[in-house]
C-alpha cells in the first residue's frame, strides 16, 4: 500500500466523493455503496470501462493527480487501485478508523486525507 506513485500536481482541488473525475477528464469513477462495486466510465463516451467487484459499501472515491490511480473508502478501510484500467478487484484495506466515509488527496497526491464517521480525520502518508 506505500509503495511510490509517480508524481504529478493536481490540475484542481481533489473532491473526493461518491464521483470524481481523473485529472486528464479521461475518466470518472462512481462509488456503488448498494453493490458493493465501483464503476469506471470513459468520459468521452460515457460507457463503462471497468467494474471494479470486491468492496463493503464503497462510499467515496479520488483519483491521484496521475490519473490511473484511484483510491476508494468502504467499510474496510482505504483502498489504492494502482491502475483503474486493470483493476478487477480491490487489494487489502488499509485500516483507517471508524467507518471511512470521505477521502481527499493532497495537490501532488503524496498525502490522503481520511474522514470517519467517528469524527475522526486520518492523514496517510
Amino acid at each position: 500500500m506505500c509503495e511510490a506513485i509517480p508524481t504529478a500536481t493536481l490540475g484542481r482541488p481533489s473532491r473526493g466523493g461518491a464521483v470524481d473525475v481523473s485529472n486528464n477528464d479521461a475518466l470518472v469513477a462512481a462509488a456503488n455503496p448498494d453493490a458493493n462495486t465501483v464503476t469506471i466510465l470513459t468520459a468521452s463516451n460515457n460507457t463503462v470501462a471497468r467494474e471494479v467487484t470486491g468492496f463493503v459499501s464503497p462510499r467515496a472515491v479520488v483519483f491521484h493527480p496521475n490519473s490511473q490511480t484511484l483510491f476508494v473508502t468502504d467499510q474496510d478501510g482505504l483502498h489504492k487501485l494502482p491502475d483503474v484500467t486493470q483493476a478487477s478487484v480491490p487489494g487489502t484495506a488499509l485500516a483507517v478508523g471508524g467507518e471511512p466515509q470521505g477521502v481527499a488527496l493532497s495537490p501532488t497526491g503524496a498525502r490522503a486525507f481520511v474522514a470517519c464517521m467517528d469524527g475522526f480525520v486520518v492523514l496517510v502518508d
